[in-house]
């Protein structure tokens, strides 16, 4: 294969901007799952913290704490689902924390608690010791009666992840394939294309 002429250099240059093309669309791709991932686990958790507030917490003089902790034990489940759920008191004082889930991905007494005046719903992304991501929805509430509380939902990120790190595995698999591909075919389209003009040098 002669590297100096324009068939190999046209191909050559094809390939390289087939690869540009795919990486930025794979990046793009890539990030956007990602951000869709961690914008549907958010929303979930709020909603679930927002609805302890608005089905337990809102008669809770009348229920009283010790239902409200049975409640989300029995329709919840946080060990059994490797969930995160705590609820505090205005005094910064726990009303209710869930315990370790089976799995053991996270302890749930190592969380940072969030700050009992939190003003609007907050979202964060704790490391935990083990290396787990944990994802944690913060949600004030308060009650007719002006007892305030903070509901804090948590999910670990490796689902996420896992979905994530399957798709780079696509990509550096595939990518190098369809660019393989390309080459053989734009090379022998290139020769084609051009083989009138060595003919044509041939003879001159």
């Amino acid at each position: 294969m002669n590297t100096r002429s324009i068939r190999f250099r046209l191909t050559l240059w094809y390939a390289g901007l087939l690869a540009t093309l795919l990486i930025l669309f794979g990046a793009s791709v890539y990030i956007g799952l990602r951000h869709y991932l961690r914008s549907h686990l958010t929303d979930s958790l709020t909603k679930e913290a927002q609805q302890i507030g608005e089905t337990l917490l809102v008669n809770i003089s009348l229920s009283g704490e010790k239902y409200v902790s049975d409640e989300i034990e029995e329709h919840l489940a946080p060990e059994i689902n490797g969930v995160f759920i705590r609820v505090t008191r205005h005094n910064e004082t726990t009303l209710y924390e869930s315990g370790q889930p089976r799995d053991g991905s996270f302890d749930p007494r190592k969380i940072t608690p969030a700050r009992v005046d939190l003003p609007e719903t907050a979202t964060r992304v704790e490391r935990m010791p083990g290396g787990t991501d944990l994802m944690v929805c913060s949600v004030p509430y308060t009650t007719r009666e002006g007892n305030s509380f903070v509901i804090e939902a948590g999910a670990p990120l490796k689902q996420s992840e896992s979905v994530l790190h399957g798709l780079l595995v696509t990509f550096a698999v595939g990518l190098p394939l369809v660019v393989a591909v390309a080459i053989a075919g734009g090379y022998v389209v290139m020769r084609r294309a051009l083989k009138p003009v060595g003919e044509i040098t041939r003879t001159a």
